[in-house]
């Protein structure tokens, strides 16, 4: 795969992404994370180790590895993700939310609530920045319960 583009071309990378997470979902991890990692490999070698277009596949290959129970790997992706959005100062993005938010799914597992709570707080706060505090999707949000 990858010859009549050539073997670092984003578009390519992109489909292995799509791959990945296909196998992935599929419940076929050995399958994914080749996938996951030769997509990073191509962005890192087409834009460098921190640009903005490595964060989705770094939090793809986070989510691999949370699913798969491998949480110090994990982690170190997520930050990894988390960081490029913050020096990209691409910090109002839905994917750097649910970035932000898994990254405290994890640490729901791993028992750091408070660090868990901090990454929610600073996810939802952007998430209504974005949308809107009456943003309606698949249900209604309401600032007095603060249920959706």
């Amino acid at each position: 795969m990858g010859e009549a583009l050539g073997p670092e071309n984003r578009d390519v990378s992109t489909v292995l992404v799509n791959l990945g997470t296909l196998q992935e979902l599929k419940g076929n991890y050995p399958a994914a994370e080749p996938l996951l990692r030769r997509a990073l490999a191509i962005r890192e070698a087409i834009f460098g180790p921190q640009h903005l277009e490595l964060a989705p596949v770094l939090a793809n290959l986070a989510t691999l590895h949370q699913v798969q129970h491998n949480f110090a790997r994990s982690e170190l992706l997520y930050k990894r993700a988390v960081d490029i959005w913050q020096k990209a100062t691409a910090v109002r993005s839905r994917d750097f939310a649910q970035t932000l938010e898994n990254l405290g799914v994890l640490y729901l597992i791993q028992h750091k609530n408070d660090e868990a709570g901090a990454l929610f707080e600073r996810a939802v706060t952007i998430k209504i920045d974005l949308l809107g505090p009456q943003h309606r999707a698949g249900g209604h949000w309401s600032q007095q319960s603060g249920h959706r």
